[in-house]
């Protein structure tokens, strides 16, 4: 008899379905991620040599002399 009102308890309580959404919310956005990765990796780099060049070409200026 016991057994039983503690299983009613732990199948009405709610407190663990708040994990279960973050979860459910973390796959998806990986899941999204994972659909896109490639394009995604392609701007990242993109935006990374255009970074690197600005520097490079900004520090090479600087060794010239040309303050």
């Amino acid at each position: 008899m016991n057994m039983m009102v503690e299983m009613k308890k732990f199948l009405q309580d709610e407190s663990g379905q708040t994990t279960t959404e973050y979860f459910l919310i973390l796959a998806v956005v990986v899941t999204i991620f994972m659909q896109f990765r490639k394009k995604l990796l392609g701007m990242l780099n993109k935006l990374f040599t255009g970074i690197d060049g600005n520097i490079d070409s900004a520090m090479s200026d600087m060794g010239n002399g040309d303050n």
